[in-house]
């Protein structure tokens, strides 16, 4: 490949078409709460962007009727585990997308300090009193 296609950067990144993506919080004892990015019915159809699913592009952080689709989030789950562990975490919020034609997850990124409030707030509450 002809390095002159690519202008000189310090980071580079390769978009994964995904069909669905959601946050896994978890800690050193395991996951402790799952959340799906789902639409935001709030927001027009032309304001909202399917390739980067945040809250300004009209996606919401639900906590309900997290699996719709029936995956396994089994592998999810192990998946968010793995990558807590592989930077030496206490806990974070492990944000993975789902790709469907390679029927597989992709961890995107940890958050260490994700937003706290309501059910969230409550959660990490709950968790940090147990451990």
């Amino acid at each position: 490949v002809s390095q002159s296609r690519y202008p000189n950067a310090n980071l580079y990144t390769k978009y994964i078409r995904k069909t669905e993506e959601f946050r896994i919080h978890v800690c050193t004892k395991g996951a402790f709460f799952s959340q799906r990015k789902a639409r935001n019915k709030d927001i027009p159809d032309e304001r909202v962007n399917w390739q980067i699913r945040n809250h300004g592009n009209g996606f919401i952080y639900a906590h309900n009727n997290v699996n719709p689709n029936g995956l396994n989030m089994k592998d999810a789950v192990e998946q968010a585990d793995l990558a807590l562990k592989a930077v030496g975490l206490d806990f974070g919020a492990v944000d993975l997308i789902y790709n469907k034609k390679d029927n597989k997850f992709y961890v995107l990124e940890i958050n260490t300090a994700c937003g706290l409030e309501g059910t969230t707030l409550d959660m990490y509450e709950k968790m940090l009193k147990e451990i």
